[in-house]
Parts: C-alpha cells; structure tokens; sequence
C-alpha cells in the first residue's frame, strides 16, 4: 500500500526540481499507480481541484518533422535520468517516513520497558544478597542494642548498691536518735 502522503511530498519535490508531468507519471506508474490515481495524485500536488474527466479519444496526432536521432537519444537519456532522480527522491522519502515510524516506536518501547521495569521493582522479591545485607545490618544494630542494655543493667545495679547504702546510712542514723 502506498502512503499518500509520501506519493505527495515526492510529486511536489519532483515538481520543485523541473521534472515533467510525463516523467512523474512514469514514475508513478513504475510504483504502480494505476492512471486515476497518478491524474488525482498530480492535481493535488499542483493544487488544483481534482476533476473527473469523461473516457475521451486519444487526440490524433500531429503531423510533426521527425527529431534528429542525437536529439531523440538525448531527450531520452535526460527522461531517463529525470525518471531515476525521481525514483531516488521517492525512495528517500519513503525512507524518511520509515524512519520517523521507528523512532516512534523505539520511543513507545522505551516507555513502556520504564513501566515494566517500574511494576517489576514493586513485586520483585529480594535477592539473597539484599536479604544477607538486611541481616548482617538487623544483627549489628541488635548487638548495638544489646550493649546498650547491659550498660544499663551496669548502671542500674550501680545505683541500686548506692541506694542501699544510703538506705543503711539513714537507719544507722535514725537508730541513734
């Protein structure tokens, strides 16, 4: 299938660069475009309304002198030439397009891996090495904890020894009164 966008752009730059109406619709015919599609295809490039023409009779042909032969190779050399130029920008056209669509599409793949990566972060279980590191940091601040309660196991007993004391101070004290 053919992009009528593309098939557009390419007949205007044909145009823009001085090729004929009949090299373009060779070339369009060596895309294969049928003749009502090539006639609409070229109308709307030039930007003219596009028009149904009735089924007419080839106009008869003039009687003309005959070109020299030089003349008629060089004129078909140049068609040719014309033809491939027009061919090579459709082509390049065509692969601009192509183009286009795939960094699209790079840039909708990339987007939806952040969104994969995303939800499989939030369900994906630790590795071992996350659990042996959340462990080793669990045993640490345990050990951290457990210092800090015989400190003040130490501590309280030391008061308590003084406590007593001063208690038995006091009882002497009021037992010579």
């Amino acid at each position: 299938m053919v992009n009528k966008a593309v098939v557009l752009e390419t007949i205007k730059k044909m145009y823009d660069s001085g090729i004929e109406d009949s090299v373009v619709k060779q070339t369009l015919l060596d895309v294969g475009l049928n003749e009502r599609e090539i006639e609409a295809y070229m109308a709307e490039a030039k930007g003219q309304p596009i028009e149904e023409k009735p089924a007419a009779a080839a106009p008869a042909p003039t009687a003309r002198p005959s070109p020299p032969i030089k003349q008629m190779a060089s004129s078909r050399v140049e068609e040719e030439l014309a033809a491939q130029e027009a061919m090579h920008a459709t082509t390049q056209a065509a692969i601009a397009d192509h183009g286009e669509r795939l960094e699209e599409l790079g840039r909708k793949v990339g987007r939806v891996e952040q969104k994969l990566g995303k939800i499989h972060s939030l369900t994906e279980a630790p590795s071992n090495k996350e659990l042996v590191d959340m462990l080793a940091a669990a045993n640490q601040r345990l050990g951290s904890l457990e210092k800090q309660v015989s400190d003040l196991k130490a501590l309280n007993k030391a008061l308590k020894t003084v406590m007593e004391k001063i208690l038995e101070t006091d009882r002497k004290i009021l037992g010579k009164m």
